[in-house]
C-alpha cells in the first residue's frame, strides 16, 4: 500500500480542515463553564464542529457530555485508537499572524493549535478517511478520541476512562517522531495567601502553569532613580521592557520568550527579569520568597529537588502563573516535570514548610506519575518500523520526554509524532505557532498505516 501517495491525494483536505479548526478558538473559559459546557462554550463548539465534519464523511461519532468525543470506523469487537486534543493554551502577545486565522504562508499553516494539537488531530482524522476510502479490511475498529481538557487537568480523559471502552493499543499524535516510550511525571503545585506589604503594589505574570510567561508587569512606589536604573538594566542585559509613571506609581514592564513549561531553561521568563532587578531595592517577603526558591532555579534547586535518571533526564520546574496585589492576594502556580527518582513525600513536606514560613498555603494542583512502555514490545516496534519506512529515517532513536501527554491516561498508549526530527522551534505554547504542510501529509500517511497495522497485524 502506498500510504504516502494516498495521503498526498488528501493534501487539500488536510490544509483546509487544519485552517478551519484553528479558526475555532478553543481556550478554557471559566466565564462560560456550565453543566453542559464543562470547559467553556468555545471548546464545546469546536468539538461540535469537528464531529459534524466527521459525520458528513460517514464516520460514527459521539459527543460524550461535552467532556470528550470520538470518531470511529469499523464494526469489530476490539478497537485500537488515537487521542488528539482540541483545546489550546492562551495566545499571549507579539504574534505576526492572526492566532485564530489559520493563515497559510508558503509551506506552513500558522495559528494557535497548528502544531499543538489541531494539525496532528486533523492528520489523524484524515488517516481514518483514507482507510474508509480504500475500504481497508479491519480486524479491530479504529477510533480517534478527541480530548478537550489536555492543557489543564485531563478531566476529559478521566471521564472517558470511566464511561467508554478502552482501545487495545493506541498512540497520541502530540509529541515527536520517531516515538516517545517514556514520559516524566507531573507535579503541579501552588502557593496562595497574603504577604506582608512593601514597596511593590502589584505583580502580574503568566496565565498557565505549563507556559513560560513572555510578559510581566509590576507596579511600585514611584521613584525616578528606580525608573532610570531599570532602563539602564534593560539596556545592559539586552532585554525588552519599559518603565513609566502612572499617578504615584512606577510601572515596570518586561518582555520575555515563551516556551513550553516542561523546558523552562530554554525560555526567557518575563517575571524573572523584573524580580532580578527589583531585588536590589527591596527584600520584602514577596521578593525574598521568589528569589530564594524560584527565580532562575529551573531544576528545582531552591527546594533541593534536583534529580535525574538515564531515561528521562533532569527534573524541571516552571513558574507559569504569578499574581500579587499588596495586602490582598498572592497566587503562584507551577509545573514540575520529574523523573523516577523524585521523592514526592519529601517534596511535599518541604513545600508546605516553606509556604507556612511565609504565612501561605501550599496546594497540589495536579499529579501524574511517570509512564514507561517497553520499547521492545511488538506494538511499539510496529509503530517504530512504520515511522522508519514512511519517513526514510532509519537512524533516529526512540525518545523519552518531559512533556505530559494523554498517553498516560489509557493503558498501552504511546506518544507518536507529529514533530519530525530536526524541526526547528515552531511556537508551541509561544507566538506564531506553525506546522509544515509537508509534515501534515507525511504524518497522515504514518497514522493511516499505524491504524491499519495495529488493527490487523499486532496481537
Amino acid at each position: 500500500m502506498d500510504w504516502i501517495k494516498l495521503a498526498q491525494a488528501e493534501k487539500a483536505t488536510l490544509i483546509d480542515l487544519t485552517a478551519q479548526l484553528i479558526q475555532h478558538k478553543s481556550i478554557y473559559d471559566e466565564s462560560t463553564v456550565s453543566v453542559t459546557t464543562p470547559f467553556g462554550k468555545d471548546i464545546s463548539n469546536t468539538l461540535e464542529f469537528i464531529l459534524d465534519v466527521a459525520s458528513k464523511m460517514g464516520f460514527t461519532v459521539k459527543n460524550c457530555d461535552n467532556m470528550v468525543g470520538f470518531i470511529e470506523i469499523g464494526e469489530a469487537d476490539e478497537m485500537v485508537g488515537a487521542i488528539g486534543h482540541l483545546d489550546t493554551v492562551p495566545v499571549g502577545s507579539g504574534w505576526s499572524y492572526d492566532p485564530f486565522g489559520g493563515t497559510i504562508d508558503q509551506d506552513k499553516i500558522f495559528g494557535r493549535g497548528a502544531s499543538d494539537n489541531k494539525g496532528p488531530a486533523i492528520a489523524t482524522l484524515v488517516a481514518l478517511k483514507i482507510l474508509k476510502s480504500i475500504g481497508a479490511p479491519l480486524r479491530r475498529r479504529c477510533r480517534l478520541i478527541l480530548s478537550l481538557d489536555e492543557e489543564t487537568h485531563f478531566r476529559c480523559m478521566l471521564h472517558y476512562a470511566k464511561y467508554e471502552e478502552p482501545p487495545k493499543y493506541g498512540f497520541v499524535p502530540d509529541g515527536k517522531f520517531p516515538l516517545t516510550y517514556a514520559e516524566k511525571g507531573l507535579y503541579d503545585f501552588g502557593f496562595t495567601g497574603t504577604l506582608q506589604t512593601g514597596m511593590i503594589h502589584s505583580f502580574k505574570c503568566g496565565s498557565a502553569p505549563n507556559v513560560v510567561p513572555d510578559s510581566a508587569t509590576m507596579s511600585v512606589d514611584y521613584d525616578e532613580a528606580i525608573q532610570t536604573a531599570y532602563n539602564a538594566y534593560l539596556d545592559a542585559n539586552h532585554l525588552i521592557g519599559k518603565a513609566y509613571q502612572e499617578d504615584n506609581q512606577l510601572i515596570l514592564e518586561a518582555k520575555g520568550e515563551s516556551v513550553h513549561g516542561s523546558q523552562p531553561q530554554d525560555g526567557v521568563h518575563a517575571g524573572f527579569i523584573l524580580l532580578n532587578f527589583i531585588k536590589n531595592y527591596t527584600n520584602e517577603p514577596f521578593v525574598d520568597l521568589l528569589t530564594t526558591y524560584f527565580v532562575d532555579k529551573y531544576y528545582g534547586e531552591g527546594f533541593d529537588f534536583q534529580c535525574s535518571d538515564d531515561i528521562c533526564g533532569p527534573l524541571t520546574l516552571n513558574v507559569g502563573v504569578l499574581n500579587y496585589e499588596r495586602g490582598k492576594n498572592f497566587d503562584l502556580h507551577t509545573t514540575t516535570r520529574y523523573p523516577l527518582p523524585f521523592d514526592q513525600a519529601a517534596a511535599e513536606l518541604k513545600l508546605h514548610t516553606v509556604a507556612r514560613s511565609y504565612g501561605l498555603s501550599c496546594c497540589k494542583d495536579d499529579h501524574f506519575p511517570p509512564i514507561y512502555n517497553d520499547p521492545d514490545a511488538d506494538w511499539i516496534q510496529t509503530l517504530y518500523r512504520i515511522y522508519q519506512k514512511q519517513s526514510g529515517d532509519t537512524t533516529s532513536p526512540m525518545e523519552t520526554a518531559g512533556g505530559i501527554t494523554l498517553a498516560r491516561t489509557l493503558p498501552n498508549f504511546t506518544t507518536f509524532g507529529l514533530t519530525f526530527p530536526g524541526t526547528p522551534p515552531h511556537g508551541v505554547h509561544g507566538i506564531d505557532e506553525w506546522i509544515k504542510i509537508e509534515d501534515l501529509v507525511k504524518g497522515c500517511a504514518i497514522y493511516a498505516q499505524a491504524f491499519y497495522e495495529l488493527a490487523n497485524n499486532v496481537d
